[in-house]
């Protein structure tokens, strides 16, 4: 829940890095980013994209500055 991710967010973020977030999503997910100085990093998952993950964009988001990327949380 949002203790996790809010440690999570702690722990990764930092001015500098990128973190992906869900959009739309809990606010504390761009306001935690933001506080950590990192980059927050929207994806889109708006009924357009029906709610679903498409690996090829979350993919394209990933650089060298990506430090964490919320999905990996979920699955724990």
């Amino acid at each position: 829940g949002k203790p996790t991710m809010h440690y999570a967010i702690s722990f990764f973020g930092e001015p500098g890095a990128e973190i992906i977030y869900p959009d739309p999503g809990f606010p504390i997910y761009e306001s935690m980013i933001n506080y950590t100085g990192a980059k927050p990093i929207p994806y889109d998952l708006t009924e357009n994209h029906e709610h679903e993950i498409n690996p090829e964009e979350i993919l394209s988001l990933i650089n060298e500055k990506t430090r964490f990327n919320w999905r990996y949380i979920k699955r724990i």
